[in-house]
C-alpha cells in the first residue's frame, strides 16, 4: 500500500483533515485543476475551507475546478443536481468565479458532444491536479461502478442500482436518473494528489472491502497511488 491512510474519531475531524489537505495544495499550485465531490461526505470539508479563506489561510479562488460527475437530465436549476449542490454549499460561499468552474451540463440537447466538450477540456490543461472523493456504498467514485470501466478522461454511464437506491436521498425520495456523466477512473488515477473520504457506520463493509483491495473496486485502485490519501473515521473504519 503505497497511498496514505488516516485514521480519525469523528466524523467532524475528518472534515477538518481533507480541509487541511485541499488547501495545502491549493497554497502549493495556484495553477491547479481540482475536482471536488458533490456527495454528502465531504460537504463538511468544504465549510471548513471557506471558513479557512474568511481567516485568510487559502485563496480558493487561485485554482480552476472542474465538476466531478452529473446525473444526466440534471442542471444547476435541479435540487439534486450536483452542481446545485455545489453552488450552495462550495462554489457561491467561497466566491468562486464562473470562469473558473467547468462542469458538464445534463441538460445539454447533446449530451454527447458535452461529455467531449469536458474530456478535451481536461486534456487542453494537462490533467487533475487534486481529485477529492467520497467512497460510494459498492466502492465507486464519482460514477465509476464496479465492473464498468470508462475510457478518456470523461464520460457517460449507466448508474447501477446500488448507486440509483443511494442516490434516492438527493431528490427527497424520488426516483434518482439512471444516467450519470463522470470524470474517469483514468483521470482521476491521473491526479497528482487525491483525497479519498469516508464516513459513517454505513461505510463499514465497503470500508473493509476497499483496503482489502478489491480489485472490482474504482475506490480500492487508489491504494497503489503514491498521492492517495484515505480519510476515514472510527464509525467506518474502527
Amino acid at each position: 500500500m503505497r497511498a496514505q491512510l488516516i485514521r480519525v474519531a469523528t466524523e467532524a475531524e475528518a472534515a477538518r483533515e481533507a480541509s487541511r489537505l485541499i488547501a495545502a495544495h491549493i497554497n502549493a499550485k495556484r495553477d491547479a485543476l481540482v475536482t471536488l465531490a458533490a456527495g454528502f461526505t465531504p460537504l463538511a470539508a468544504y465549510q471548513e475551507l471557506v471558513a479557512m479563506q474568511s481567516r485568510g489561510e487559502v485563496d480558493l479562488t487561485s485554482v480552476r475546478y472542474v465538476g466531478l460527475d452529473e446525473w444526466v437530465g440534471l442542471g444547476e436549476n435541479d435540487e439534486g443536481s450536483c452542481i446545485f449542490t455545489m453552488n450552495g454549499a462550495f462554489y457561491q460561499p467561497a466566491g468562486i468565479p464562473k470562469e473558473n468552474i467547468r462542469v458538464f451540463d445534463g441538460t445539454a440537447k447533446d449530451i454527447c458532444a458535452e461529455a467531449q466538450a469536458i474530456n478535451a477540456y481536461v486534456e487542453a490543461i494537462g490533467g487533475l491536479s487534486l481529485a477529492v472523493l467520497g467512497i460510494g456504498m459498492n466502492g465507486h467514485v464519482g460514477f465509476n461502478e464496479p465492473g464498468n470501466p470508462l475510457e478518456g478522461q470523461f464520460s457517460l454511464t449507466p448508474l447501477s442500482a446500488v448507486t440509483q437506491a443511494a442516490g434516492r436521498k438527493y431528490f427527497f425520495g424520488n426516483a434518482a436518473p439512471k444516467t450519470g456523466a463522470t470524470l474517469t477512473l483514468n483521470a482521476l488515477m491521473a491526479a497528482k494528489h487525491s483525497i479519498l473520504i469516508a464516513t459513517g457506520a454505513h461505510k463499514r463493509e465497503i470500508t473493509k472491502a476497499v483496503l482489502a483491495g478489491e480489485s472490482s473496486l474504482p475506490a480500492a485502485a487508489f491504494l497503489n497511488h503514491p498521492g492517495a490519501v484515505y480519510i476515514f473515521d472510527a464509525a467506518c473504519c474502527p
